[in-house]
C-alpha cells in the first residue's frame, strides 16, 4: 500500500481526475460512482434520447450518486427529514442543441438545483429549482450573432420584469 504522501503525489501527477481534491473515502466513492453512471447508463440514455428527438447534441450531467452518499452520510435518509427528488437531482444539467440548416443553431440548457429554505416555494417544485436558458446562433460569412435568454422564473411569477437577454457578436480572422 502507498503512504499518504505517496498517494498525494500520485494524485497530483494524475491531476486528481477521478477523485478531485477529496480526502474522505465517501467523496472518492461518490465521484467514481458518478463517473461510472455517467459513462454507462447516462450515455446510453443520452444516445437514445438524441436519436428519438433528432437532436444534434444532447447531454445530461448529474451527481446523483454523490448526492445520495451525502444524504446518507449526513443522516438525512435515516431521520424524519423530508426527502424529495430535488435532493437526488441537485446540480443536474440537461443540454440540447439542434442545427436548423447549415447556419442556424438553436440550443437550450436546463439546470436543476436544490433550493435552500422553503421547500414549498412557488418557484421550486418539491424543492427543485428550475433554471432554463435558451439560445440561438446565426453564423454569417463575416460575423456570428448569438442571442441568449435566461429568464428569472421567480421574478416572472411575481410579475416583475428582469432583463434576461443578451446579444453577442463574434468573429474570427484567418491569416
Amino acid at each position: 500500500m502507498f503512504s499518504t504522501g505517496a498517494a498525494i503525489q500520485i494524485m497530483t501527477l494524475l491531476g486528481k481526475i477521478a477523485i478531485a481534491d477529496t480526502e474522505k473515502f465517501t467523496d472518492v466513492l461518490g465521484t467514481v460512482g458518478d463517473t461510472w453512471i455517467q459513462s454507462t447508463v447516462i450515455r446510453d440514455l443520452e444516445n437514445k434520447l438524441r436519436d428519438l428527438m433528432n437532436f444534434d447534441i444532447f447531454s445530461i450531467r448529474t451527481n446523483i450518486v454523490q448526492n445520495t452518499i451525502n444524504l446518507s452520510s449526513s443522516g438525512q435518509l435515516n431521520g424524519n427529514n423530508k426527502i424529495t427528488i430535488g435532493n437526488f437531482l441537485d446540480n443536474t444539467t440537461v443540454y440540447m442543441g439542434k442545427y436548423l440548416g447549415n447556419n442556424l443553431y438553436v440550443d437550450s440548457m436546463f439546470h436543476f438545483s436544490l433550493q435552500d429554505g422553503n421547500v414549498n416555494d412557488v418557484s421550486a417544485a418539491k424543492g427543485l429549482l428550475f433554471q432554463p436558458e435558451f439560445g440561438m446562433e446565426l453564423e454569417l460569412p463575416i460575423v456570428n450573432i448569438r442571442w441568449n435568454m435566461a429568464p428569472n422564473i421567480e421574478a416572472l411569477m411575481n410579475g416583475e420584469y428582469v432583463p434576461s437577454n443578451s446579444l453577442t457578436l463574434s468573429w474570427k480572422f484567418v491569416f
